[in-house]
């Protein structure tokens, strides 16, 4: 979330939303209302505030690639036959 052009992140709204996909998948970050995103107690402050559509994309694309290469690598080290390695 960002509140007139600067990001909104602490601890709280990234514990926030982090519980939200957990429990929803990465999906919710799009289905989910400007207020779901929000931690309540951010809510109905008085400012306004516009859901970011770069940032978690980032993340995901690149944790989603560490993760499979780091698995591919296990995978590939465990079938190796012993002579060749």
């Amino acid at each position: 979330m960002r509140l007139i052009g600067e990001a909104v992140l602490n601890k709280e709204t990234i514990e926030h939303i982090i519980s939200h996909v957990r429990k929803h998948g990465t999906d919710w970050w799009w289905s989910a209302s400007n207020d779901e995103l929000l931690p309540p107690s951010m809510r109905n402050n008085g400012r306004t505030y516009r859901r970011g559509t770069d940032t978690i994309d980032v993340w995901f694309d690149s944790g989603t690639a560490v993760s499979l290469s780091l698995s591919l690598s296990l995978s590939l080290s465990l079938r190796t036959h012993p002579i060749l390695r």
